[in-house]
């Protein structure tokens, strides 16, 4: 019985719980919950919602001259630009449905329409709740079975699903990812012991024959007591009765922990198709690149979410010439002297008025509608009336 309680006393888990160390550190994986208390992730997610929910959103009707008109009486641009129901911003219901495309894969949102079958409200909704996509080749119809044991038509639902094999089987990012961003947050949870406990010292006691069990006890007491907590990091440890220090072969450094993190940085971004440095991770930026790298982000990571929402909006929302188109000119844009530039030309070659520059810079017409007025150089003359005159 003496014998069975000093194994007890003297386990390895007994020791590791001393020292602070992990027995299994490197076998976290991450799920849609515990994601999100990993920065990356939510930088990544959140950035992706909050981008596309606020970019413009007109709704326009293209006449058969292939000229085009913003309406904005729409009942569909009120929903995508205003409130999309009494209880949700426009804002909030496109930040929320990108959120759960970021995180499950797929967007989800019920319609409620009037007597005459306009959609007048949409109400975002978890996709947890979906128990099966069912797509009935009779009708040609794709179905939504709830969890509840409801069953909605396509129809009765506004949708669209993230990439995917078969485009009906929605595949979460973090399920997909969650040995890299485990990778990442083991990492991040090694660095948080390691400067809660003072007593992770990188190395071992050794002792040339078995302690007592009182000096074995006190021993205990004395690292807990005294070595133990940030405050108590680097201290000087004592040791007795023949005690040795011997320290790990590996450090912090040797095992490259900072690069480690970083790199799991720059991981997490390439499963969300995301640049580093817009999630704030400037090691790779610099003065003569972050422009190109902002327009890079603009072709590769928002236009693909933009024309996801658009092909979905123009399929299930809109019909008879009307369709919806993010405006991304604002993304696109440089500095003031390169925008300076850019319009001058413009407008000297007679693309664009002067009114129309105003109005990407937020200023009302000229007065007397002089900024109406197409320019075009002196020496610029028309190839027809050139040839009629010889």
């Amino acid at each position: 019985m003496k014998e069975k309680r000093f194994k007890q006393k003297r386990s390895f888990d007994n020791w590791i719980s001393i020292f602070g160390m992990n027995k299994a550190g490197a076998g976290k994986k991450a799920n849609i919950d515990n994601a999100l208390t990993y920065s990356p992730v939510i930088a990544c997610i959140s950035l992706a919602a909050e981008t596309i929910s606020t970019l413009p959103l007109p709704v326009y009707k293209k006449a058969k001259d292939g000229t085009r008109t913003e309406e904005n009486k729409h009942p569909v641009y009120k929903l995508l630009h205003d409130k999309a129901n009494p209880a949700m911003t426009a804002q909030t219901f496109r930040e929320v449905m990108q959120w759960n495309c970021e995180l499950r894969g797929v967007a989800l949102a019920q319609k409620i329409k009037n007597a005459r079958g306009d959609v007048i409200q949409l109400w975002p909704f978890s996709p947890d709740g979906v128990a099966e996509y069912i797509m009935n080749n009779r009708d040609n119809q794709l179905y939504f079975k709830m969890q509840s044991g409801e069953i909605y038509s396509q129809d009765d639902i506004f949708y669209f699903f993230g990439p995917g094999s078969t485009g009906l089987k929605p595949k979460s990012r973090i399920n997909l990812a969650s040995e890299s961003i485990g990778i990442g947050m083991s990492a991040e949870e090694y660095g948080n012991r390691f400067f809660s406990n003072g007593t992770n010292v990188g190395g071992f006691l050794k002792h040339p024959k078995s302690l007592r069990d009182d000096a074995y006890e006190r021993l205990k007491t004395e690292i807990n007591k005294e070595y133990t907590g940030l405050k108590s990091a680097h201290k000087l440890i004592l040791l007795e009765e023949g005690l040795e220090y011997q320290a790990l072969s590996v450090n912090n450094e040797d095992a490259q922990f900072l690069q480690t993190r970083r790199f799991q940085v720059e991981e997490v971004c390439r499963w969300f198709g995301m640049k580093p440095h817009m999630i704030a991770d400037l090691s790779h930026a610099t003065f003569s690149n972050i422009e190109h790298e902002g327009i890079e982000a603009v072709r590769y990571s928002w236009r693909p979410r933009c024309v996801r929402w658009e092909q979905a909006i123009n399929t299930q929302l809109l019909s008879g010439g009307y369709y919806a188109e993010h405006n991304l000119d604002g993304l696109m844009r440089g500095d003031l002297p390169s925008q300076s530039s850019a319009w001058h030309s413009l407008i000297q070659d007679g693309v664009l008025n002067a009114d129309e520059v105003r109005q990407l810079m937020n200023m009302n017409p000229q007065a007397g509608g002089q900024g109406k007025i197409y320019m075009r150089p002196l020496n610029m003359v028309d190839k027809r009336a050139f040839l009629k005159s010889a």
